[in-house]
């Protein structure tokens, strides 16, 4: 006992030394962790995809900015300079999206154009699917093979 009252300073500066080496050691670890985790989850799916609006059958997937959705296009009808599309958008998640921004992009006469859409009231829960429509002007037949599509949530919930 008399060797650890004569010892305890050595003892509790080797103490704080082994202390400071390990939070040291577990942050260094840590930051790289999150730069690993980081990396991983980059999403090898695109936040945009393009779809053929000139029938029924063009298909993408893409991440939005919760989770990954799917679209699909379900015809345009010709009106005026442009056309009126409509994109079917399903959320194969589990939790529910609500309130989008969808953004088309297209070119036409050689000049890029865009057109956006936005709801705040639709609630798209898991599994389920809704059809949005836009008109897009102008927009020429042609351009219809390959109109960008990205679209992006303002809220999730989990119910």
């Amino acid at each position: 006992m008399a060797w650890l009252k004569r010892k305890w300073p050595t003892l509790v500066t080797l103490f704080l030394i082994f202390l400071f080496l390990y939070s040291w050691d577990t942050k260094y670890r840590v930051e790289r962790h999150k730069e690993y985790l980081t990396e991983l989850n980059k999403s090898v799916v695109p936040t945009e995809t393009s779809i053929d609006f000139s029938n029924s059958s063009g298909l993408g997937r893409l991440n939005s900015s919760f989770c990954e959705v799917l679209v699909g296009s379900r015809g345009a009808v010709k009106k005026g300079e442009g056309y009126q599309v409509k994109l079917r958008i399903v959320n194969p998640s589990s939790i529910t999206l609500s309130g989008y921004k969808i953004t088309y992009s297209w070119t036409s006469y050689g000049m890029e154009k865009s057109a956006e859409t936005l709801s705040a009231n639709v609630r798209l829960a898991p599994g389920y699917s809704y059809t949005d429509v836009a008109f897009l002007s102008p927009l020429e037949g042609d351009a219809l093979k390959s109109v960008s599509v990205k679209i992006n949530f303002d809220y999730m919930s989990s119910y």
